[in-house]
């Protein structure tokens, strides 16, 4: 992408938090594309735009995959910086938030999951994912929780560990002695 194609990406980003910031209600999606006009961004810019968007997403789902939460959520914030009318980057960046809560406990982590997921069901109010983590983190408030920390997750990995041994050795008894 040229220099000049940059400066116009950028400042149709510039243009969109500017607007997030100004206004009360958030974008439509209408509004983003008359930001995109006035800028001259053309059609094949913005094709680009939604492709970065798409990239962004898919190596954010990658990465929380592979437990790497940090770099999911650049991911996915440079996703959401380049559509924040799709529910569905703001619901990744909530759930990649709340695994990071579950085991670092920060709660900024918490509060940026609440946010996300607040923010993608009121573009999708159905979104499974957002629902679940709002709920997940309503319960734990309920019961005291704050998130089980490292030490705590490899306490917990441990015991499922131990308790699926030991079902498996049961089973393993059973069949070869019998009940």
């Amino acid at each position: 992408m040229s220099n000049q194609q940059d400066e116009l990406i950028r400042a149709y980003l510039e243009q969109v938090v500017r607007i997030q910031q100004e206004e009360s209600s958030a974008l439509t999606q209408s509004d983003l594309e008359g930001v995109a006009r006035e800028l001259g961004l053309t059609d094949a810019d913005v094709k680009r735009l939604r492709q970065r968007y798409r990239e962004y997403v898919k190596r954010a789902e990658g990465l929380m995959d592979f437990g790497n939460q940090d770099e999911a959520i650049a991911q996915l914030r440079q996703a959401v910086a380049l559509a924040p009318m799709r529910h569905e980057a703001l619901s990744l960046l909530a759930h990649a938030h709340e695994q990071r809560y579950v085991v670092g406990g920060e709660k900024e982590d918490r509060a940026a999951a609440l946010e996300m997921a607040t923010r993608a069901l009121q573009l999708e109010p159905s979104d499974p994912s957002s629902l679940r983590v709002l709920s997940v983190l309503a319960m734990e408030a309920k019961v005291g929780g704050g998130g089980i920390g490292r030490k705590g997750a490899m306490i917990l990995a441990a015991f499922v560990v131990l308790v699926m041994v030991g079902t498996t050795v049961m089973v393993i008894c059973e069949f070869i002695f019998g009940p």
